[in-house]
Formats: C-alpha cells, structure tokens, sequence
C-alpha cells in the first residue's frame, strides 16, 4: 500500500513575528483500498468458442456463454468449446437457462436438455424457429422462439404451442413465482401466460410497458419485473399493480435502446445497442467502450451471487466487478 505524508505544524506561542515553531512533525497512515470498476474482456483469442454471444448464465461455478459457434463454458479460469453428448446438433446457441443442476440449451433447431452438467442429454425438441428464450414454471418449460412459444410437459412427452403466442418472437421468458405466471417479451408486445391463456399489456395504457417492441424481461428477488424496450425500462410491481417507466428523461437511463436485462447483487444490469448500464438503487454507471467491452451492442446479460456481471456482445463477452483497489493496484 501507498502512504500519505501529512505536515502536522505545531503551533508555537513564541513572541516575534514567528507564528509557527521550526518543529515540524511527519506523520504517516495507511489508506485501504478504493472501489474501483473492473472489466475482464473474453474473444476467440481467450478461448471464446464464438464472438457473437447471444446468451449468458452464470450457475454452478461455471459460465455459460451461447454464441454463433455453440455453447462455451467457463470453469477453472479457462474458456472450453461444449464437446459432448449432442454437440454436433447444436449448432448457433441463443439460450441457456439453468434449472437448478440442470441445463437447457435453445439452438437454432430447438431445445436441448440436459442432467446436470457436464451431463446425459435427456432429452431434444425440434422448434420449427430457433429457440431464443427459456424459462420453467411449474412442471413445464417455456420455450420461446422465433416463431411462438412451445410449453413442454417436464418428465412427459408432451409438447404443445400457445396458440395465442402462433407467430410472435418470444424474445425473453420470465417465470413469477408466486403469481404462478410467465411474464413474455415479444415483438408484438408483453404478455402474461398462464399456462393456457395469454392476455397482453398494450404500451400507452395504465398497465403496460413504455413501448410494445418488448426486448427483454426479468424478475428480481424483490418480486419486481424489469421489462426492456426500444424506448427504456418500465418497472412493475405484480404484487401492487404498479407500472414505471424508467428513461433518459424520467430516471437518468443512459441509453434508451434495451436488448437485455439481468439483476442481481443488489444492482440492475441493463444492456443496450450502444453500452451496458448498472442501477444500483440511487444512480445509474454506464460502460461503453474498449475499456469495458470487446463490442458495444450488449445483448447478454448474467450476475453472479456476487454481484459480478458478465454481458455478452457482439465482439466477445466482458466479465464487469467492482473491486476494492490499493493506490499502488490501480
């Protein structure tokens, strides 16, 4: 560690023009570390499998990153190309979604499922547009595609579409626990499915989001729904009924064109077309640029239990800490 001198002047009652002694005292403390913004950057060159990284999830000690190229994963301080059971028909990876032990991958063909991991593959199911989004409630998993939503019977054979969902991009799944409810974010707008219904929340309106080109959604451990658009945040509160919109004018949000969000450690991460964005309840910090990111179009988002977030772009993935830094360490 660094010390700071400080002159500690001892005042003197001397007669004469002389206000102080010639005595000078130095004195030395030890200062401790300062927060500081730290981004470790990932590509081809680090063992990235791909650098178009379309999907992130952080369970287990391991990172899962989905890109053009499959499924990468992060174990041991070391990036390695998924090589196993089924790997050779997964082709470009645009979800994963852990389910405690389990993983579920969404490729360009479908949904892979698999026991643990590394794993058996237990089980496949052919989409006729590329799986892009995952989620479980209840007894089945929520597979969103390009093309609709397929609800899949867990342990069953059954596999179903939602008809009401017949066309959209289910973009983002997320599951309301307690609500016993999947809130969807789809190029047609936010839906709320409950497993049979789906009823839709129209931009504009009391209930709704800030803009129905609907992005990404996501539930913190508080029970609150963070949805992404093209035109900022909206906060909602399923429990009170409450909606907020959160933008550049109204909440300070950097940038207003959202592809992603993750929350966690206390903190929102927001991605977007130019930068990454962290709430942490009283102000927003932006990242952009090469000293954050490996490219500016953030459309993956994942936090650790920690608080650490590692965000997926186009260009590679960046793994974004605050740490507790010595002068002589910066």
């Amino acid at each position: 560690m660094k010390r700071l001198a400080i002159i500690v002047f001892a005042a003197a009652a001397a007669a004469g023009t002389c206000l102080f002694s010639e005595d000078v005292q130095l004195r030395t403390m030890t200062v401790g570390g300062f927060p500081h913004r730290v981004a470790t950057k990932y590509t081809a060159a680090e063992g990235l499998g791909g650098e178009d990284v379309r999907a992130a999830a952080v369970c287990g000690g391991r990172v899962f990153a989905g890109t053009d190229a499959g499924l990468s994963v992060y174990e041991g301080g070391e990036w390695k190309g998924y090589a196993g059971e089924g790997a050779g028909s997964i082709g470009a990876v645009s979800a994963v979604f852990c389910d405690g032990e389990d993983l579920v991958v969404g490729a360009s063909g479908g949904a892979l499922f698999f026991r643990g991991f590394p794993g058996a593959l237990v089980r496949s199911v052919e989409t006729t547009a590329p799986a892009i989004s995952i989620g479980v409630m209840g007894g089945f998993t929520l597979i969103g595609t390009g093309g609709g939503l397929y609800v899949v019977g867990n342990g069953t054979e059954k596999v179903s579409e939602a008809a009401a969902l017949k066309g959209r991009e289910v973009r983002s799944v997320a599951v309301d626990e307690g609500g016993g409810a999947a809130w969807l974010a789809t190029d047609g707008g936010l839906y709320r499915f409950d497993g049979v219904n789906a009823a839709r929340y129209p931009a504009g309106g009391a209930a709704g989001p800030v803009s129905d080109d609907t992005r990404a959604v996501f539930f913190g451990e508080d029970g609150i729904l963070w949805i992404g658009t093209d035109r900022g945040l909206t906060r909602h509160d399923p429990a009170r009924g409450a909606w907020e919109h959160v933008t550049g004018a109204r909440g300070g949000l950097p940038y207003e064109d959202v592809l992603a969000v993750a929350v966690g450690g206390g903190a929102v991460w927001v991605g977007t077309f130019v930068g990454a964005a962290r709430w942490d309840g009283a102000e927003w910090h932006y990242f952009q640029g090469g000293r954050y990111l490996p490219g500016d179009r953030v459309q993956a988002a994942a936090v650790e239990p920690g608080g650490a977030a590692w965000l997926g772009v186009k260009g590679g993935l960046s793994k974004i800490e605050y740490r507790l830094l010595t002068l002589e360490e910066t």
